[in-house]
């Protein structure tokens, strides 16, 4: 009894914690989430064993972009600093970044022994 209740309270909280990975809202960061109009510049960032296929990506303030993130090799994921935005393979988002600066990217998700220099910057202009 005592190992069922174990195993449903950490089932649960492996849900809460997969949801608050979700790339849906973006609020409330230096990126705020807009409805994609189908014009959107596309800003591909992929990611492969313990690198990125760029060191930066820009853009500019106010431009609508559509960040997508693809694997190359491995399982990867991103992080933006200083926005909600996470994405895994094949997702992505549409956003506009209201404020000029260096975002840095890093990997979401636990890769190896390189996982920490898996970094690269977003440069908003």
């Amino acid at each position: 009894m005592g190992k069922r209740i174990i195993t449903v309270f950490a089932a649960v909280m492996l849900s809460l914690a997969l949801a608050a990975c979700s790339s849906e809202d973006v609020s409330g960061s230096a990126a705020e989430r807009v409805e994609a109009a189908g014009d959107e510049r596309e800003v591909l960032i992929q990611g492969g064993n313990f690198y990125f296929d760029s060191e930066e990506y820009h853009v500019s303030v106010d431009e609508a972009v559509k960040i997508i993130y693809q694997d190359i090799e491995g399982a990867h994921g991103i992080h933006i600093a200083n926005t909600n935005i996470r994405l895994r393979n094949n997702e992505s988002v549409v956003v506009k970044f209201r404020e000029p600066g260096r975002y840095k990217i890093t990997c979401s998700l636990y890769c190896g022994v390189g996982h920490t220099s898996m970094t690269a910057y977003l440069v908003v202009e």
